[in-house]
C-alpha cells in the first residue's frame, strides 16, 4: 500500500496525464489546419478573419503575424496545461483538438464554395 508521498501517487499523476495523441490532434488541427486553411482563404480574399483580435493583428501586418500568434497561443495553452491540477489539464488539448477539427473542416468548406 502506497502513501500519499510515496512513489504510488507519481505513478498515479502519471496515470491522468492526456495522451500525446490528444495533443497531436490538436498541433495538427488547431495549430496546422486552421492556420493553413486561414491563410489561404484570407490570400485568395475568399473569407475573412472572424477573430476580432486575430483580424486586427492580420490587418495590421498581413497573413505573416498569424504563424508568430498561433505558436504564441499554443505555447500558452500548453503552460497552463501544465499549470492546472490533476485532473482539469486533460480539457486543453480536448478543447484545441476539437475546436481545431471544426475550424478546419468550416475554413475548408467555405474555401471549396
Amino acid at each position: 500500500m502506497g502513501t500519499a508521498t510515496g512513489s504510488n501517487t507519481v505513478e498515479a499523476l502519471d496515470a491522468v496525464e492526456p495522451p500525446g495523441g490528444l495533443w497531436l490532434l490538436a498541433i495538427v488541427f488547431f495549430g496546422v489546419g486552421d492556420l493553413v486553411t486561414t491563410i489561404l482563404g484570407l490570400t485568395v480574399g475568399s473569407s475573412t478573419e472572424a477573430n476580432p483580435i486575430v483580424a486586427m493583428f492580420v490587418e495590421r501586418y498581413g497573413v505573416a503575424v498569424l504563424p508568430l500568434l498561433k505558436v504564441v497561443f499554443l505555447g500558452c495553452c500548453y503552460v497552463g496545461w501544465k499549470r492546472l491540477p490533476i485532473p482539469y489539464p486533460i480539457v486543453i488539448p480536448a478543447v484545441l483538438a476539437v475546436l481545431g477539427i471544426v475550424v478546419t473542416l468550416w475554413n475548408a468548406s467555405v474555401l471549396l464554395t
